[in-house]
């Protein structure tokens, strides 16, 4: 019966004009979207999980908002900074858990759930860098309000698709896809914050505050390795020496920003090019994990890091 009734449905759509087989698409898509924010509900009447990723992605940058604007404005010690960022981290964290209604896989636990955290950790310990001292200034608070409001967009984005991700552990979904692109692209995203972040702490205190800098040196190198670990256990979970692995790509990362920074008369021209080594060495590994790593992607990676790094020279 069941297959007598799909290929009726097949032959209606076979049979549809071009109109109405947009139509038809655009329908199929948001019935996959709703299915992917609300999985535990068939009718999409339980919008709560939606709801939970909202609040979380509005209460995370409003917390660090109340922080820096109202409670300790004028704190400029950067121990108390990166122990802000690190607790909020946390934090998004447990809330993580909660806004997935704790419907994760084991997966989950060790690759894209460690996402979020770090995005927080990375963009607030950069916002608190960029604006450390009191915002005294009508300019200075309007800016910083505006980054907390991109902040909450792009927490949200990347919340959703961490739900994504997920539920793509339990069974593949159409917007897999797009949400793995994202992944990828916040991971490169984290890369450039926290080694910017480092390397502004590096200039400022290697001769003032030498256990600042190696604290910093130290959290560099626990972000990336965190970073590179999660990545590569969401595609290759049963994979041995994952963690290894990701040691050793983190030590590579540092070695190069150490020597990029040493060469480069910019530090952020460091920070960018390390970002896109990130970029380069991510995609590659995960071409590799789905079998399509070929001689053209290993060009076309070549080129867009080339193209990158020339029109940023050039500029």
């Amino acid at each position: 019966m069941e297959e007598t009734n799909s290929s009726f449905n097949s032959q209606n759509i076979a049979d549809l004009n071009p109109w109405q087989m947009l139509k038809h698409q655009f329908s199929q898509l948001r019935t996959n979207v709703l299915l992917i924010t609300s999985p535990g509900n068939k009718q999409f009447r339980d919008i709560s999980k939606r709801f939970r990723l909202m609040l979380i992605s509005f209460l995370i940058p409003s917390i660090f908002l109340v922080l820096k604007v109202f409670l300790i404005e004028e704190v400029t010690s950067l121990y108390v900074w990166i122990g802000i960022s690190f607790a909020l981290s946390v934090i998004t964290y447990l809330l993580s858990l909660w806004g997935l209604k704790f419907q994760i896989r084991k997966e989950s636990y060790m690759s894209v759930l460690n996402l979020p955290p770090l995005f927080v950790f990375t963009v607030t310990l950069f916002i608190s860098l960029v604006f450390l001292g009191p915002l005294n200034r009508i300019y200075l608070l309007a800016t910083f309000i505006l980054c907390i409001a991109i902040i909450m967009v792009l927490l949200y984005i990347l919340l959703l698709a961490v739900n994504v991700l997920n539920v793509n552990l339990f069974y593949v979904i159409p917007l897999g896809k797009l949400a793995e692109t994202l992944q990828y692209f916040y991971s490169v995203i984290c890369t450039f914050l926290m080694t910017f972040s480092t390397a502004w702490i590096l200039f400022h205190t290697v001769v003032t505050d030498i256990w600042l800098a190696i604290l910093g040196a130290v959290v560099l190198f626990v972000v990336l390795t965190i970073m590179f670990f999660e990545t590569i256990y969401y595609y290759t979970p049963v994979q041995g020496g994952t963690l290894l692995f990701s040691i050793l790509l983190s030590l590579v990362m540092m070695i190069s920003l150490g020597i990029y920074a040493i060469l480069l008369p910019y530090m952020f021209l460091a920070c960018i090019i390390v970002s896109l080594q990130v970029y380069v060495m991510l995609g590659l590994m995960i071409h590799k994990s789905q079998n399509t790593l070929k001689v053209q992607i290993y060009i076309e990676y070549m080129v867009i890091f080339g193209l990158i790094l020339l029109t940023i020279l050039l500029i």
